[in-house]
């Protein structure tokens, strides 16, 4: 309207202005018109919306917020730590990585794993307390001072045995075809170069419990030997390498004679059968299976020369391998065996195997933490914590040997710190939402993740040290180092993440500022 006004005005209808000085004349009053329109309109919505502008709270400084709702912790234990964290964070790092190795130095010990897995079901009952001291008093017999001295060279110091047991597979274990599979199968094993060598090293007197054994196929399968007896042409050898079969009722008639100086029956048939089949007093029944037993006696110079540790290197290696691929050649007869050393070195066997698939279940939430974090940094340090907080574990807990049913504990740990890691990171990507201040974005994240890891992880370990009220021992044991890792795992993803997230958010900065650097350079080239 001004406009239109001055161009209208009589008073300048004479003059005759050039083009040049009109246009600029217009656009300046066309400049100004506009401004005031602007400001006049700023002014009246400012008036008209103030009270709505101030109900909205400030996201980003929550400062002002969190110190009224949470009191002092926050702003003075940790914005304070958090400012700490953001400047210097390896070296906070690198002092919590002395402080672990303060603690487990001193705790370190040699750690001794109970295979037995017999140890299992030890409890603190009042029978099996008297059996267990029963069986640690007996090896001292009637004289207490038995042991005080060294042991003679040819006294017995060592036993180790081996039990085979032959299951028929028609169900009668005294037919001919079982009993030339048990002779055969026997053969095999006796004939093995270190089984001989072993054997043949031992004292003479010890030498037939390893070479013939306790075995029916032994007297089943004689061999007719000159004799120098008067009266006698022959003799059997009951040694298990005969070529005839001598008719099981004998066998057996012989196995139950009596003793030459009583009336007695020997009845050393009820080692070789089942006790159904020897108790059967109708004569009808027949065996289903048949046992051998084989013995090493080593005297105290047998071991000084390594006969028992040659002996449990080939029973561990050398005849395991044997009886496990010989006992499928045989049609009449399966085979099944235990002894000194079979049961440990299976179940080292299962471990190592267990401990495969612990590797595959590490690579797998590795790969996941990976994909969730986005950082490789982040999910090696935090698998590294998780494996740490079980080492801790195991220094902290007083105990004599550990227990192999502990290391299954490596799976629930990587469950539990996993979900320790994935609270820290959601609720870093939260914190955005609050503040741009790395300090203030670690505070808050710690105050919030820090909480609900604790809580978490308290009620975890709680359920588990309820079993240090349990009368088997190593329930006790277990519960006691599963909670003990629980714990660890919260305290070391409590000090080490924040860190490591301030040390990430700092190279992230220094990444973005370079590329803005890089790319203002290029604009003033270009």
């Amino acid at each position: 309207a001004e406009l239109a006004t001055a161009r209208a005005d009589p008073a300048d209808a004479g003059a005759e202005p050039t083009s040049a000085s009109h246009a600029s004349t217009a656009g300046e009053e066309l400049a100004n018109a506009l401004s005031n329109l602007s400001s006049a309109l700023a002014v009246r919505t400012t008036n008209e919306g103030a009270a709505d502008l101030c109900a909205v709270p400030d996201r980003k400084d929550p400062r002002r917020s969190l110190r009224a709702s949470e009191g002092v912790i926050f702003a003075w234990i940790l914005v304070p730590y958090a400012s700490l964290i953001k400047q210097r964070p390896c070296q906070v790092l690198f002092v919590y990585a002395l402080l672990i190795v303060a603690i487990v130095a001193p705790l370190w010990r040699t750690f001794s794993i109970e295979m037995d897995m017999r140890k299992l079901s030890e409890a603190d009952g009042t029978a099996l307390r008297r059996s267990e001291a029963y069986w640690s008093a007996r090896p001292w017999g009637a004289n207490p001072h038995a042991r005080t001295s060294l042991p003679s060279p040819d006294e017995v110091v060592r036993h180790e045995g081996l039990e085979l047991v032959y299951g028929a597979a028609a169900g009668d274990a005294l037919d001919s075809r079982v009993l030339r599979d048990v002779r055969d199968f026997e053969l095999e094993v006796r004939a093995l170069p270190t089984w001989r060598r072993i054997c043949g090293s031992l004292e003479e007197t010890d030498r037939h419990f390893c070479a013939i054994g306790h075995s029916f196929a032994a007297y089943a399968w004689p061999t007719l030997v000159p004799s120098n007896v008067s009266g006698h042409s022959h003799v059997y050898e009951f040694d298990g390498r005969g070529r005839s079969l001598l008719p099981p009722n004998v066998v057996l008639a012989h196995l139950r004679a009596p003793e030459q100086d009583g009336n007695e029956p020997k009845h050393t048939d009820r080692y070789f059968f089942p006790r159904a089949y020897v108790d059967d007093a109708s004569g009808g029944a027949r065996p289903g299976a048949l046992r051998t037993r084989y013995d090493f006696r080593f005297t105290q110079a047998a071991v000084e020369r390594g006969l028992a540790d040659e002996y449990s290197q080939f029973v561990s290696g050398e005849l395991l391998h044997f009886l496990r691929s010989a006992s499928g050649r045989y049609e009449h007869i399966s085979v099944f065996f235990r002894g000194s050393g079979l049961l440990m070195k299976e179940a080292m066997e299962d471990f190592k195997w267990d401990l495969a698939r612990v590797s595959f279940s590490i690579v797998a939430v590795t790969a996941y933490m990976w994909w969730q974090t986005r950082s490789k940094l982040v999910s090696a340090v935090s698998l590294l914590l998780i494996l740490l907080s079980v080492l801790l574990a195991l220094v902290s807990v007083p105990t004599t040997k550990t227990n192999i049913a502990s290391f299954f504990s490596v799976f629930l740990m990587l469950g539990l710190g996993c979900d320790m890691v994935f609270i820290y990171h959601d609720y870093w990507q939260q914190s955005v939402l609050f503040s741009d201040e790395t300090h203030l974005r670690l505070a808050w994240t710690l105050q919030h993740a820090a909480a609900g890891c604790v809580s978490a992880s308290v009620t975890t370990s709680v359920s588990f040290f309820a079993s240090i009220s349990s009368r088997i021992k190593r329930f006790r044991e277990f519960g006691v180092f599963l909670g003990a890792c629980v714990m660890f795992a919260c305290l070391l993803m409590t000090l080490w993440l924040p860190p490591l997230i301030a040390h990430l958010e700092r190279r992230r900065q220094i990444s973005k500022r370079r590329v803005a650097e890089q790319g203002l350079v290029r604009a003033r080239v270009s």
